[in-house]
C-alpha cells in the first residue's frame, strides 16, 4: 500500500521527498514515513520509469530535488489500484482505492465494490452469529453492537457507491456504442432526420 500512497501523492504535481513522506504519514494516521522506506521506493520508481526528478528552488532559496509523476507512473497507479487484495485486513486497502476511484474505469470500481460488499456481508453474518451463540454481555456486547452498526452503515454506503458505479458502466458502454461524429456530409442519415428522431427532453 505504501507504493500506491507515494505514487498517488504526486498526482497533484511535483513534490520533494520530505513533503511526500509527511503527507503519506498523515493519510496513514501516523507520523511521517521513515526515510529508509520512502527514498528507496522513490529511487526504485525512478529506475522503473514511473517518476522523474529535477532540481527546484525551495521556499528559503535553497536547491532541493523534486519528484514528479510520469505517464507510466500514473498507469502503474491504476494497475495497482485494480488489484484489490480483499481479505480480513482489507479495510485500509479498500478505503485507499475508494479515495482514488476517480482514476479507475467504472467496471473496475464495480468489481472492487462488489468484493467489499461480500466481505461486509460475511462480517455481518459472523457478528450476528456471535451475538446469538456467545451472548456477550457488558463491554463485549457494546463492542459487538458497535461493530454491527458500523458494518451495516458501511454496507449501505458501499451499495450506494456500487449503484453509482453501475450507472457509470452503462454510460461508458453507451458512449462506446455511439457512432463517432464525422465531417459534414459523411453521415448516412440526413441531419434533419437525426434531429427529428432524437428523444424529447
Amino acid at each position: 500500500m505504501n507504493d500506491i500512497l507515494i505514487l498517488a501523492s504526486l498526482l497533484p504535481g511535483p513534490k520533494h521527498g520530505y513533503l511526500i513522506k509527511k503527507e503519506a504519514g498523515l493519510i496513514l494516521r501516523g507520523s511521517e514515513l521513515h526515510n529508509n522506506l520512502v527514498y528507496p521506493l522513490l529511487h526504485r520508481f525512478e529506475r522503473r520509469g514511473w517518476l522523474g526528478r529535477r532540481k527546484a528552488r525551495g521556499e528559503r532559496g535553497q536547491t532541493r530535488l523534486e519528484y514528479f509523476l510520469k505517464p507510466a507512473g500514473r498507469a502503474e497507479i491504476v494497475r495497482k489500484l485494480e488489484r484489490y487484495p480483499g481479505g480480513e485486513s482489507s479495510d485500509a486497502e479498500f478505503y485507499l482505492r475508494a479515495g482514488l476511484f476517480d482514476l479507475l474505469p467504472a467496471a473496475a470500481r464495480a468489481r472492487i465494490l462488489g468484493a467489499r460488499e461480500k466481505e461486509l456481508e460475511r462480517l455481518s453474518c459472523q457478528l450476528l452469529r456471535m451475538t446469538s451463540e456467545l451472548r456477550p454481555g457488558g463491554y463485549a456486547a457494546e463492542v459487538v453492537d458497535y461493530m454491527r452498526r458500523k458494518t451495516r452503515f458501511e454496507l449501505a454506503w458501499v451499495r450506494s457507491l456500487n449503484g453509482a458505479a453501475a450507472r457509470g458502466r452503462r454510460r461508458e458502454a453507451s458512449a462506446a456504442r455511439a457512432p463517432k461524429s464525422g465531417k459534414a456530409g459523411r453521415s448516412a442519415r440526413p441531419a434533419v432526420a437525426a434531429m427529428s428522431s432524437s428523444p424529447q427532453r
